[in-house]
């Protein structure tokens, strides 16, 4: 583990892993794989749009028979108006279906009843999840939709 980091942060040049309270992150309105929500969506909009149209329930069934595996962390971005908050870029299931399962009321307002409920034991395995908070959205976009650009500021380095 690099020197000056806890068993649940570690760094790198070019972002932070850590772990945050899954109340602390966002779905992200603006990714184009949920292009089918409005454009001012809300948070309950968008976990319709990936419980409708993303196969979430798979990746929630898998989540409550293994766990969260934690090696597949959200790739996030600080919230412009309120730092305290992510938008997760990247991961917006894992995050839908950690919500889902943590939440019966989420569940009942998605129709999504055939979800198992989790046990007292395993939910605090799920309250915080793993993130790796990139420094720039440019850096971002690159990472996950494989934008690629010359500007050595942001991804230049891995076109």
């Amino acid at each position: 583990m690099p020197e000056g980091t806890t068993d649940k942060e570690t760094r790198s040049s070019e972002w932070t892993l850590q772990w945050v309270e899954i109340d602390r992150l966002l779905l992200d309105a603006e990714n184009p794989r949920l292009a089918s929500a409005a454009v001012d969506a809300t948070q309950a909009a968008l976990r319709e749009v990936l419980w409708n149209e993303m196969v979430v329930d798979e990746v929630a069934l898998s989540i409550a028979a293994n766990g969260y595996y934690e090696n597949e962390e959200l790739l996030v971005m600080r919230h412009d108006e309120d730092p305290e908050y992510y938008i997760v870029v990247e991961g917006n299931r894992r995050l839908a279906a950690v919500q889902l399962l943590r939440d019966a009321e989420l569940r009942e307002q998605l129709r999504a009843t055939d979800l198992p409920a989790i046990s007292d034991l395993a939910r605090p395995e799920l309250d915080e999840l793993p993130l790796n908070r990139h420094f720039s959205y440019a850096f971002l976009l690159c990472l996950t939709f494989s934008v690629f650009c010359t500007d050595s500021s942001c991804c230049g380095s891995f076109s």
